[in-house]
């Protein structure tokens, strides 16, 4: 008996400790675990090319009714020129000019690449999408502008 008895005491004191020692373990895990997750960072520029890229084919996909192999491509080419147009948007209030001629050289490439994706009804409703000027809160406007 005498021996339960040492055993019990021995582990009444144990306890806290082992309960103390799993939550450290488990704190640390879940720590471990976000250190790993992947951050989303906004560029200075404010201009994220996979968020805005998905937003723009948010739009797309069913507007221009795409095809999965079509999405594929399109989905390419817009993640193309949003990574392209965001090395350069800082030129827009800093140099216009500079903007302009940079954002011009890789719409037409954008442009180009679309038409041999889209028909001509389907190219022709991307057109259509245009908003009248650049907004913040319409990620089509990204394209055009």
């Amino acid at each position: 008996m005498h021996f339960i008895r040492e055993v019990k005491s021995d582990f009444t004191v144990k306890k806290p400790l082992l309960l103390a020692a799993f939550i450290f373990i488990a704190v640390g895990a879940h720590a471990q675990m976000d250190v790993n997750k992947p951050t989303v960072k906004t560029p200075a520029n404010g201009l994220d090319p996979s968020i805005t890229g998905r937003g723009i084919m948010d739009v797309l996909t069913p507007g221009l009714k795409l095809d999965d192999n079509q999405n594929s491509k399109v989905t390419i080419l817009v993640g193309q020129f949003l990574t392209s147009k965001s090395s350069f948007l800082d030129l827009m209030k800093s140099q216009p000019a500079d903007y302009k001629s940079k954002f011009a050289q890789e719409q037409r490439s954008l442009f180009d690449g679309l038409k041999k994706e889209l028909s001509a009804d389907q190219f022709k409703q991307l057109m259509d999408l245009k908003p009248p000027q650049a907004s913040a809160e319409n990620a089509i406007g990204h394209l055009f502008y």
